[in-house]
């Protein structure tokens, strides 16, 4: 719960909005427009785009690999020089839609078929703010328990 004392600006914003909550990452979308004076919406990018976010995080992880692809460069990239296995999603997603594992070459085409179908299919769905399938990050797979 947003409270005054807190975030007096916010605060005030969403009071004069009469908007009470937020339920869903739709909001960010709210935010840039309403609060662009403020370093609120640059914040945010930093924990949305996956990308900004392990830039950020490098000096932590520096030996994590993980790097940014546009959609149209999917099929050009240099297979052979990505450590396996991979992950590979959207920079900006949402509930873990678009996340696939890649361990191997032929793996990776039927990825790319799926990506692009899954596109095709969800295209009007969500605002960009929430998915953004123009760019994925690829990043190295981190073994769970």
């Amino acid at each position: 719960m947003l409270r005054k004392r807190e975030s007096p600006l916010l605060w005030s914003t969403v009071q004069e909005n009469r908007c009470n909550e937020a339920t869903s990452e739709n909001s960010y979308h709210w935010i840039s427009k309403h609060l662009y004076f403020s370093d609120i919406p640059e914040k945010i990018e930093l924990f949305k785009n996956k990308y900004k976010f392990r830039k950020l995080t490098k000096s932590i992880f520096p030996n994590f690999y993980f790097r940014e692809i546009p959609k149209k460069d999917l099929k050009r990239i240099e297979f052979n020089q990505i450590p396996l296995p991979f992950i590979i999603k959207p920079t900006i997603g949402i509930d873990s839609r678009k996340v696939y594992k890649v361990s191997s070459y032929e793996e990776w085409m039927k990825t790319i078929d799926l990506i692009k179908e899954e596109i095709a299919q969800t295209k009007n769905l969500y605002p960009e703010s929430v998915l953004n399938t123009n760019s994925f990050i690829i990043e190295e797979y981190i073994n769970g328990e």
